[in-house]
């Protein structure tokens, strides 16, 4: 089908009929030749060539990590970054990834320049002002309808230019298999590690899991809501131990009044964070 769009020049068709062959296979050689090839006729190749680098790494499961630190002003960051704030998106994931770190050199720089302004104090006062930064981002950001992409907030230990930020990274693909799980869960012990983090918030559409689906045949001490209900698994972890809630979204998917704790064993992510 792109060959043909492309043979018509209906150079976006043929861009997305590729893309999304590339997304079913992102191994096949030819396919991924054809976007190049097609990005090198299309009028507009050049400005589009940072959307198709993005979705590939998406759909080859590379997490995204976002250099800018989020405060709890997400949606001013984000337009600061050339975003919008819909829902989760602004903070999460921008359209032509601006500010995401793609290579280990400009990671290692980011790394370089957060780590500037000295270690901060372990206390459990920060930990529970990360839970509620967390809880008022998403709050104050929820679009009802609105796209939310999963992400996984980071409390550094160390101070970043106001002493108070959260860093995150974006987890696109996480949740799609058992082996996409474990390489991202790979990826967040080290970055964590490279963030001497205290403390982490894994935020979770329900729509958006297909491993692991921890709400099938659980109990209902653990799963107080119909199997179909949609809304929000949060994930926190610091060195209390783990913290497990789920955020219901109404029927008009607006966010419900406040989350519900369903407890640790109801956990989606591995621990993530390494023990003193």
């Amino acid at each position: 089908l792109g060959t043909a769009y492309r043979r018509l020049k209906k150079w976006d068709d043929a861009l997305e009929s590729f893309l999304k062959a590339a997304e079913l296979d992102v191994q096949n050689n030819d396919v991924l030749a054809s976007i190049k090839e097609l990005l090198g006729e299309h009028p507009d190749g050049r400005s589009k060539n940072a959307a198709v680098r993005k979705r590939l790494r998406i759909a080859r499961g590379e997490p995204e990590v976002d250099k800018r630190v989020a405060t709890s002003t997400s949606a001013n960051s984000a337009s600061s970054a050339g975003g919008a704030a819909s829902g989760m998106d602004a903070p999460i994931v921008q359209e032509e990834a601006a500010g995401a770190v793609t290579s280990g050199e400009q990671y290692e720089e980011a790394l370089k320049t957060l780590k500037g302004q000295g270690e901060l104090e372990y206390t459990p006062e920060l930990i529970e002002q990360f839970r509620t930064k967390v809880f008022d981002t998403i709050k104050e950001t929820h679009t009802p309808g609105a796209e939310v992409r999963p992400i996984v907030w980071f409390q550094p230990g160390f101070k970043t230019d106001d002493g108070q930020d959260v860093c995150c990274v974006a987890t696109q693909a996480a949740y799609d298999s058992p082996e996409m799980l474990a390489q991202c869960t790979s990826f967040l012990r080290t970055y964590g590690q490279d963030m001497q983090a205290f403390a982490s918030m894994a935020v979770v559409p329900k729509s958006m899991i297909a491993y692991p689906r921890v709400w099938e045949g659980a109990a209902k001490a653990n799963w107080p809501f119909k199997q179909n209900q949609d809304g929000l698994f949060l994930q926190m972890e610091s060195r209390e131990g783990k913290r497990v809630w789920f955020w219901p979204f109404t029927t008009r998917k607006a966010l419900d009044d406040s989350p519900t704790e369903i407890g640790d064993r109801m956990a989606l992510l591995g621990t993530l964070l390494k023990a003193d």
